[in-house]
């Protein structure tokens, strides 16, 4: 599991991430990418099955929007039944993010494990030169 982009890491209870980037944009599609990955595997891709999802998050700082933006695609992909697959930062500062995600119904995928949340716990994002990188633990 994994595209190279993250990582998992040890965590007594829950599960824990880290994942790299070459830009902020990047890091936050990265970590929803990992997250989905945890998830679920797509099994079936059969056309016309594309599920779309609009998502516009604002926050005091970074850390509190990649929660906030992990956050409302679990809440989209439980809506919706869906998995992300892709996403698209259509704009993002320190403090807002308008995006999209593409992804596939419940249907068409391997389901492996329940994700509740983006935590605070243990939560980072930092940049050292032109890399990006970010810690992120999940409830499960």
């Amino acid at each position: 599991m994994g595209n190279g982009n993250y990582e998992l890491l040890d965590h007594t209870a829950d599960v824990a991430i880290l994942v790299r980037a070459k830009s902020l944009e990047e890091l936050f599609v990265n970590t929803a990418s990992a997250m989905f990955e945890i998830v679920a595997d797509p099994h079936l891709d059969k056309q016309g099955q594309r599920v779309t999802a609009s998502v516009a998050q604002s926050a005091s700082g970074r850390e509190e929007l990649l929660v906030n933006w992990l956050n409302e695609l679990l809440f989209l992909s439980a809506s919706q039944e869906a998995v992300f697959r892709d996403f698209k930062i259509i704009g993002l500062d320190g403090s807002s993010l308008r995006a999209e995600a593409f992804g596939l119904p419940f249907s068409s995928c391997e389901m492996h494990i329940e994700i509740k949340a983006a935590t605070f716990h243990e939560l980072s994002i930092s940049e050292e030169g032109e890399a990006w990188q970010a810690k992120v633990v999940f409830d499960v």
